[in-house]
């Protein structure tokens, strides 16, 4: 359920320009909003897991720059 809802967001704010970068065609590829929702998912699983010792403001960091990277791989 989590899951569902963070993709159905995401997807919303890809379609609404509101994601740095929401231009690049890769995040309106099939499966994108997926990979990415599970991607994020995950990371919180193991920041959680690992006693949340980083602040969120770093894991919002690490998924931009995660993010970032892979779009640029992809142009």
């Amino acid at each position: 359920m989590f899951i569902q809802s963070f993709e159905a967001v995401f997807a919303l704010l890809i379609k609404q320009d509101r994601i740095i970068g929401s231009s690049n065609t890769a995040l309106r590829q099939p499966y994108y909003t997926a990979y990415f929702s599970g991607a994020v998912i995950n990371m919180l699983v193991h920041w959680q897991q690992n006693g949340m010792v980083e602040t969120p403001a770093y894991l919002a960091q690490q998924v931009t720059r995660f993010t970032l990277r892979d779009n640029e791989s992809r142009s």
